[in-house]
């Protein structure tokens, strides 16, 4: 919306109407009336104009809005899905302490996983990865065919001017991590140290392109409980 424009035509429009206004003009009010209502009319127009304007644009906006939550939606949820993963897989696999009254941050959550994956006996070690590796597997899954949604609606995007260029470039980035997680996790039984050097490497990168996207920026700021992420969403590290 130009702004400027209509800021420009109501000022001139209303200083000629103030300027007929002068008593040393009294002599000229045929000139004045002239000038007068060109300048009612011109502000009025303008005014009217602006307001009509206002009110599209707002119209667009929303609409733009409705599609663009529309088309992530599921990526929000399911990168969420992804993230508490960690804490879900804690609490199954991992006994030895409460961890259903503990709040962490999902990168936290992560390092406790390995963590206690490495204070197993090789024996459960084998469960474990197993384990782990078919829970990742199918959440990594969805989050892949939720990017793969909104890939296929870049279209409407552009056509409503809400294609943001970073933002798919983020989106690239995102795909290009779970399909590399997806890939590592169906060879889980050959080298399970691999699987966690590969994890590192993904999860740090994934922190940063969270990071980077505004909507979700939050989710590594969130300190939750297992199964509990949408409870404890207002609850952030400082």
């Amino acid at each position: 919306m130009n702004w400027i424009l209509y800021m420009s035509l109501l000022i001139i429009s209303g200083a000629g109407v103030g300027v007929t206004r002068c008593h040393f003009l009294a002599d000229y009010t045929t000139i004045i009336t002239y000038v007068q209502n060109i300048s009612f009319g011109v502000f009025s127009s303008a005014f009217v104009a602006m307001l009509i304007e206002y009110s599209s644009v707002k119209e667009r906006n929303q609409k733009a809005d409705a599609i663009y939550f529309s088309v992530y939606r599921d990526l929000y949820f399911n990168i969420s899905e992804y993230i508490t993963c960690w804490a879900k897989l804690c609490k199954i696999a991992f006994k030895d302490k409460k961890y259903e009254e503990e709040k962490h941050t999902w990168i936290e959550w992560y390092d406790i996983v390995k963590t206690g994956y490495y204070l197993c006996e090789k024996s459960r070690q084998k469960e474990l990865i197993v384990f782990f590796s078919d829970e990742l597997n199918e959440t990594c899954e969805y989050v892949m065919n939720s990017i793969q949604r909104v890939v296929s609606q870049y279209y409407l995007l552009g056509f409503n001017d809400v294609l943001n260029q970073d933002l798919k470039r983020i989106i690239d980035n995102f795909e290009f991590e779970f399909t590399a997680a997806i890939e590592d996790l169906q060879h889980h039984n050959k080298e399970p140290d691999l699987f966690w050097k590969n994890f590192d490497a993904i999860n740090l990168d994934l922190c940063h392109y969270i990071d980077s996207w505004i909507d979700i920026k939050l989710y590594n700021q969130i300190v939750f409980r297992p199964y509990h992420f949408l409870d404890d969403r207002n609850k952030r590290i400082v």
